[in-house]
């Protein structure tokens, strides 16, 4: 078969004829990219302050009370200890005091503490409310100050105390919770660490979170909890603290389920220890929920999907 070939003179006349004609449109020449200035993003404002009112209602909804300033220091059951007869720590804290604000905009003015009564409220929204009734928080005492005492004879003094962030007492099922954080890096972390106490005291195998043999077994070879010469073993824990106390270990997990997931899972990649022990934490969740409950904890780490 025959092919007619075409000039490049006629194909170029055609071409500027089309041209002419405006047929055919010319692409400009589109210069250098914009630039465009950047602007920095705007700070998340939260329209709706949160008050204590606010938080009394969401504890409330879980059947927790709160409890305020002014009144007694509370303090921990290991506090009426006789002297040397107990080694838990005594724990005490000054109730805050949540004056009203004054002026006519009172309303709509955020409290100096609603950084810290939002972060708490933030907390317990992220349970669902059987497994805040599961770990049997009952009440959450609001600490202007919460101290350790290091020296039963001068607990008075802020000099000899050390500041903590929360705890959970077990024996009355309160949480407290130092309101002036300032100092702490991760209320959150902190928060969820505590919560798990009083669930692991109420769920517990045998009701001892002290002693679980199916977590022990989970543990690498050789591993004693606060022996020193278990300090140098890393495998299975998610940071030093947990090497010191079986219960600290499974609130640690729990910790870095629900604060820091991504750095859990990156490290269970190679920990098998780790990723077990995480697995375990959830199965038991689980149980003590009802169906589908416990997923909330399940769904922060993709690597804890069931096997």
């Amino acid at each position: 078969m025959a092919r007619c070939l075409l000039r490049p003179t006629f194909v170029r006349g055609i071409a500027f004829a089309l041209v002419l004609a405006g047929c055919v449109r010319i692409a400009p020449d589109a210069g250098p990219p914009p630039s465009y200035p950047t602007l920095e993003s705007d700070r998340r404002v939260e329209p709706n302050p949160m008050d204590l009112a606010d938080l009394r209602s969401i504890a409330g909804a879980a059947s927790i009370s709160l409890e305020v300033g002014p009144g007694p220091i509370v303090s921990t059951q290991s506090c009426a200890d006789t002297p040397g007869a107990s080694s838990r720590p005594c724990y005490r804290c000054t109730l805050a005091v949540f004056e009203p604000l004054p002026g006519p905009a009172a309303g709509q003015t955020a409290h100096p503490l609603e950084g810290a009564l939002r972060t708490l409220a933030t907390t317990l929204l992220a349970y669902p409310h059987s497994f805040l009734r599961a770990a049997r928080v009952e009440r959450i005492a609001l600490c202007r100050k919460l101290v350790a005492d290091t020296d039963e004879s001068t607990s008075a003094s802020a000099d000899t105390a050390h500041h903590i962030a929360g705890l959970a007492e077990g024996s009355a099922w309160r949480l407290m919770v130092n309101l002036d954080h300032r100092d702490l890096e991760h209320p959150y972390a902190t928060l969820h660490h505590e919560i798990f106490h009083l669930f692991d005291r109420a769920t517990a195998p045998g009701g001892n979170p002290q002693r679980d043999a199916a977590w022990e077994r989970l543990n690498p070879r050789g591993f004693r909890y606060g022996d020193p010469a278990s300090a140098t073993i890393y495998t299975g824990f998610v940071n030093d603290y947990a090497k010191t106390d079986i219960a600290e270990d499974k609130a640690s997990v729990f910790e870095f389920v629900m604060s820091f997931p991504a750095e859990l899972c990156a490290r269970a990649v190679d920990d098998p220890f780790l990723l077990a022990k995480a697995r375990l934490v959830l199965s038991r969740i689980e149980v003590a929920v009802p169906p589908g409950l416990g997923e909330f904890a399940r769904r922060k780490a993709s690597c804890l999907a069931p096997p």
